[in-house]
């Protein structure tokens, strides 16, 4: 829930892992419950394979490919 902005408006934001945030207006009434319902979209996702290796090993790769 993010403070009441400069219009004097209320908004929320729902987000999770691996989805695009929404974000919302809410209306909230003093003494009363208020309920914002978010559908998020899923961000597209692939797969990458691979070695990965760090200086280290580069170092050592590149010895044994020369000696």
């Amino acid at each position: 829930m993010h403070p009441a902005g400069e219009d004097g408006e209320t908004y929320s934001q729902s987000d999770a892992y691996g989805f695009y945030f929404e974000t919302r207006e809410v209306t909230i009434e003093e003494e009363e419950t208020s309920e914002a319902n978010f559908i998020l979209e899923e961000m597209p996702s692939g797969e990458i394979e691979g070695t990965v290796v760090n200086e280290r090993d580069v170092n050592r790769l590149k010895m044994l490919r020369s000696g």
